[in-house]
């Protein structure tokens, strides 16, 4: 294998991807690897799977979806983190004899 040219042919195709970090479609390879799988991934990245045949760029169609898809997936995540987190105050002695004293008078009335 001649290095020099492999290099320069992952060079050429980094240059002609025009995103910064492109998705790319896996493809099926010899060791297990499964087709269909889209990933967004660093422009240098993307060209290397490529040149090495284990990826090609996804359509702008799938990259569309794909993008939908992660954006509605980062929002129920956001949702998620916000309903588990716990919430709570501070307050003084004072603040706390005031509520309390509150508290029993509506029980009493």
């Amino acid at each position: 294998m001649n290095l020099k040219a492999f290099y320069q042919r992952i060079r050429q195709t980094e240059e002609s991807i025009e995103d910064e970090f492109p998705f790319i479609k896996s493809l099926p390879t010899e060791d297990g690897g499964k087709a269909g799988r889209l990933v967004e991934v660093p422009r240098s990245l993307a060209a290397r799977m490529i040149i090495e045949e284990t990826a090609e760029l996804a359509t702008a169609k799938e990259c569309t979806a794909a993008r939908t898809r992660v954006a509605e997936e980062r929002k129920q995540e956001e949702s998620r983190r916000r309903a588990a987190q716990v919430q709570f105050t501070v307050i003084s002695d004072t603040d706390l004899k005031t509520v309390q004293e509150a508290a029993r008078s509506s029980r009493k009335g």
